[in-house]
């Protein structure tokens, strides 16, 4: 139940465009759309973000993000000279009003929303039915209450699972579309198909649909409600989309290996628009270039080359999605991403357009490519997935092994759904410091102190993110050159007194059943390993035949003296249909650790690095994950998985970490206190100036070419009247002689009248 009011900010000063008693800001125009600026409506090119609800220390559900923070937001967005933005569901009131505010006081360069719904997710999942009574009821109040929030005429009660208070800030003139729903599975689509198939008809005031799928007859429905509701109430429209997504387009992919992901088609060019809805629709897609496989499998895609004589696969997408929607519908990406995570989930083996392991100078540049070639394709516009870092997200690769319930609290950099953003958050260490690879000691204390042998003396320090170690050592070791373990005591149900190093060439006994080691061996081999019997990669894949590893055996011994290589699954082994090739697993020996500084003056500045080495100082940060913590705010690790048959927490007091020089290893405890706040700051990623620098080059060119435009009309008037002025001035000139030479005329006939007849 919700409920309106009387708006106190109304869109009293506000142009709406007014055709035939409906009202509206935004429409169609061919392959654009176009808004009302008081006067006329102006094509415009989308380019902006999708905005989430996360933020550190809430989950979506508690809309922590506060006023002031979204309208620094906008304002972000804004220079990064972005124009629109999108959101999924009903925000929090602190969002509607800063977004009101910012475009009431930033008239000259407004932000437009694209407003979404969700569905009801348990329901949703529960039945996978789109007619569904419940989850209809749902949606359609849902819808009702966005449309008096976008209007500025609504108070949501509390209820679990979604944003309430008073909203009373009509945002509505700056409001140019709805996307509707979330990406449809096939297992949604076809179930939907399967129990109502009797529902291929819908005729609609506004949107109706005529012999075909029941899903699609669904979209018709909600669509139509959408308008209905909102005509009724405020006898306003605007253009209508739906999510959609590469698993559910029309175009068929013969190398695609999961059926799942090439099975269903939707298609909103099969809804009917109805002459009452004025304002039309709009074709909306995800498109990221490492998934579904057929993005780098398909053969025609891995064969196309763009203009600059470079294979790629995603213009080659993006043109065979652009030849099934004429240009007399606008198309737009409405999601596309790359994360920064330290993590990868999965490969493009032929663009590196990967899904992880990115750092944010290449996230920026990969965006700016994908970015040109949708525009270079006549579509739309685009929007990047997306604007902030988002904690609380999970991934197929790492969610078996985090405690859902904790995600929020802490910065998983495995996980890549956590790392799409240009907004960073960046945590501090206890002692509100925010650690830098450099090479240098200033953001370590003397309260980091934690061990020392006869050569190097050792540090430690922990934020949201990683564990920290620093390593000085005087003139009788070169850090740069001679090895170093650093070993790990994590669980106390497994472990090894020894470990053999990983060039088989040493053996080192320790005193303590240690879990991981960490062979500090130079730039370019330095590694964790993971003792193989708390190896979750080896645990969570060795029972499934499709991931084809050799050697791939679970662990019998919990005091194996083995240890492994630390590694995440990207994809398992692919037979491609269309032509019989196989592609093998592929994964990411993520234990590996790859050397640079976080120092931007650095010239091995790389913003995923692990590691910095000089001779005397290597500065270390070790993610949480690649140390099987499933949740550091509460000391949670991962249990003895081979016994409970599952992942679960356990929680422990402390960990022991070893220091190794020569056969002499010297283990001391380190803890600290459970959290559930984390101190942080936001920080624009690297890719932002570079998005910055695009979208203005874009947004110049844009005003270049409208000059060009004014020009050359003003050009082709002044053609015009200088030819008219030409073509009377001698018309003048003509009838003038015409003139005179009448009354010559006539004055001989009048000369010749009076003259005596001598005949």
């Amino acid at each position: 139940m919700s409920y309106k009011i009387t708006s106190l900010v109304r869109k009293k000063n506000l142009s709406f465009y007014k055709d035939e008693g409906v009202s509206y800001i935004a429409k169609t125009n061919g392959r654009y759309l176009s808004v009302y600026d008081g006067s006329t409506f102006k094509d415009i090119y989308i380019q902006g973000v999708n905005i989430g609800l996360g933020l550190p220390n809430y989950f979506p559900e508690e809309t922590g993000i506060a006023y002031d923070q979204y309208y620094d937001w906008f304002n972000k967005i804004a220079e990064m000279n972005a124009n629109s933005i999108r959101v999924y569901t009903i925000q929090s009131p602190e969002f509607y009003k800063a977004f009101y505010n910012y475009n009431k006081n930033n008239k000259h360069k407004p932000i437009y929303l694209f407003q979404g719904t969700w569905y009801n997710e348990d329901r949703w999942l529960e039945t996978q039915n789109a007619f569904d009574l419940e989850l209809l009821s749902n949606l359609y109040q849902d819808t009702r209450d966005l449309i008096d929030i976008i209007h500025g005429n609504s108070i949501l009660p509390k209820l679990p699972g979604r944003a309430s208070g008073i909203y009373s800030f009509d945002i509505s003139p700056w409001c140019i579309g709805w996307i509707l729903g979330v990406e449809s599975s096939k297992q949604f689509v076809n179930t939907t198909n399967i129990c109502n198939p009797d529902k291929t008809h819908y005729k609609g005031e506004y949107i109706s649909a005529n012999n075909i799928q029941p899903f699609e007859v669904f979209w018709a429905m909600t669509a139509d409600y959408t308008v209905s509701y909102e005509m009724t109430n405020y006898k306003t429209q605007r253009p209508i989309s739906f999510s959609n997504w590469l698993t559910a387009d029309v175009m068929r992919h013969p190398s695609e290996t999961m059926e799942d992901e090439d099975t269903v088609t939707l298609d909103i060019q099969r809804l009917t628009q109805e002459d009452a809805f004025k304002c039309g629709f709009f074709a909306s897609y995800h498109v990221y270039p490492y998934y579904p496989n057929f993005m780098w499998t398909q053969k025609n895609y891995i064969e196309h080359k763009n203009d600059d004589g470079k294979i790629d696969p995603y213009e080659a997408y993006l043109q065979d999605l652009k030849s099934v929607h004429f240009d007399n519908i606008p198309l737009l990406v409405a999601e596309f991403g790359i994360p920064s995570s330290r993590g990868i989930t999965h490969q493009n083996p032929i663009t590196g357009y990967n899904q992880g392991k990115v750092d944010e100078k290449t996230q920026g540049h990969m965006l700016v490519e994908m970015a040109k070639s949708i525009k270079a394709n006549n579509y739309t516009g685009c929007l990047i997935f997306s604007w902030q870092d988002e904690w609380f997200k999970r991934t197929w690769n790492t969610m078996d092994n985090t405690n859902e319930t904790r995600r929020a609290y802490w910065d998983d950099v495995q996980t890549n759904e956590q790392n799409f953003g240009i907004l960073d958050f960046v945590s501090y260490t206890d002692d509100h410091k925010i650690m830098i690879l450099d090479g240098k000691t200033d953001d370590w204390t003397s309260n980091d102190k934690f061990t020392e042998t006869r050569n190097i003396k050792m540090s430690v320090k922990k934020d949201a993110a990683y564990i920290y170690i620093l390593l000085e050592a005087n003139t009788m070791v070169d850090l740069t050159k001679d090895r170093v373990l650093i070993s790990f005591d994590v669980t106390p149900k497994s472990g090894s007194h020894i470990y053999t190093s990983h060039d088989g060439k040493d053996i080192f006994n320790f005193s303590e059943a240690v879990d991981f080691v960490l062979e500090l061996n130079g730039r370019n081999d330095t590694e964790i390993f993971t003792h193989e019997y708390y190896d979750k990669f080896v645990y969570s894949y060795y029972q499934y035949e499709e991931v084809k590893i050799k050697g791939l055996k679970p662990a019998t011994s919990r005091k194996s003296s083995v240890f492994n290589s630390i590694k995440l699954l990207n994809e398992i082994e692919l037979l491609l249909p269309d032509r019989n090739e196989t592609i093998n697993t592929l994964y990411d020996i993520t234990g590996k650790l790859l050397f640079g500084s976080t120092d931007k003056a650095s010239p091995d500045y790389s913003t995923i690095s692990d590691f910095y080495l000089t001779p005397s100082i290597a500065e270390i940060r070790i993610a949480y994950g690649l140390l099987n913590f499933r949740d550091p705010s509460s000391l949670a690790i991962e249990d003895d998985f081979y016994a409970l048959d599952k992942n679960v927490d356990l929680e422990i007091d402390s960990i022991k970490i070893g220091l190794t020089e020569g056969n002499n290893t010297i283990f001391k405890t380190f803890s600290w206190d459970k959290w559930d706040t984390v101190a942080y700051q936001e920080r624009l990623k690297d890719s932002y100036s570079i998005l910055q620098g695009y979208f203005a080059e874009e947004e110049n060119s844009n005003h270049s070419y409208k000059k060009i435009i004014i020009l050359s009309i003003l050009m082709i008037i002044i053609l015009l009247l200088l030819f008219l002025l030409f073509f009377f001035s001698k018309e003048k000139i003509l009838l003038k002689k015409i003139y005179n030479l009448k009354a010559k005329q006539d004055k001989k006939t009048k000369k010749q009248k009076n003259s005596p007849n001598l005949l």
